[in-house]
């Protein structure tokens, strides 16, 4: 079964029981609905569908821009 996760906006953290757990459209720094605390360290795949690097971490936006 696959667990989902609402983070706020658009964001969301799909979380599959035997799979790499997939976020999706990330908006994670200055969210005003990310629950302070959530972990995403199992995220092994980001899908971020306008390419905006300024809503994601530091240390997410640097392996992010590895990869354009």
């Amino acid at each position: 079964m696959t667990k989902i996760a609402w983070l706020g906006h658009s964001t969301f953290h799909l979380d599959p029981e035997n799979d790499p757990a997939i976020l999706i459209d990330p908006w994670l720094n200055g969210s005003p609905s990310y629950p302070r605390g959530y972990s995403l360290d199992d995220v092994e795949l980001a899908m971020l569908p306008i390419g905006d690097l300024f809503t994601i971490g530091p240390r997410q936006a640097a392996l992010a821009s590895e990869f354009l």
